[in-house]
């Protein structure tokens, strides 16, 4: 698999197809990997770009996690962009890939053509201070179903997913992410292996 390499990160990436650019920025916990599924449907009409962000498998750079942010993912995927000599690209981003591709969009509005945006990560958007029960309150009298809705989802699988993950108990965390990501208890194991293993 090729790597092209921006400010001293590798990034895996793959190409498929010819035409007009479209680059897929996949989310937490996948890579490479998340778009596999659409890679031959789009790259009979498109030039298909997927790649793995600065953590994500197989790349291996040393940078702790806990470093990993958005600004510097945003960087990541634009000097990608610009090393491969793509823009105006169409972009897609999934979850945390979308509020990078989102990011890129308000930063560097040049480099797209069309942007797609699928359950982007974009809660810092709705509510600037997660733990301010006045920005809490705004979000609900400005959206009361996004904010009952946001409350449910957090409750049921974000807190008791980060409680399991603390506790060092990486299978159930990663169980109730994929019940929540789903929507439905059980979802792990409905998935195809291959993806179970993205996942783990």
């Amino acid at each position: 698999m090729p790597t092209a390499e921006v400010d001293g990160i590798r990034l895996s990436y793959s190409e498929y197809g010819e035409g007009q650019v479209v680059v897929f920025v996949h989310g937490i916990p996948t890579d490479i990997r998340a778009w596999n599924a659409q890679i031959a449907p789009f790259s009979k009409k498109y030039r298909v770009i997927t790649y793995s962000r600065r953590h994500a498998h197989p790349n291996k750079n040393g940078e702790n996690l806990l470093e990993s942010t958005i600004q510097n993912n945003t960087k990541d995927l634009e000097g990608l962009i610009s090393i491969l000599g793509l823009p105006p690209i169409h972009l897609v981003g999934h979850s945390y890939g979308g509020f990078i591709a989102a990011y890129l969009a308000v930063k560097s509005p040049g480099l797209i053509k069309k942007l797609v945006l699928v359950e982007p990560g974009i809660t810092t958007l709705l509510v600037k201070d997660q733990k301010s029960p006045a920005h809490l309150l705004s979000l609900f009298l400005r959206s009361p179903s996004t904010a009952l809705s946001a409350g449910k989802f957090i409750r049921e699988y974000v807190n008791p997913m980060q409680q399991a993950y603390h506790r060092g108990d990486l299978d159930l965390a990663i169980r109730l992410f994929a019940d929540g990501f789903i929507g439905k208890k059980g979802a792990l194991d409905q998935l195809p292996e291959e993806m179970r293993t993205m996942l783990k």
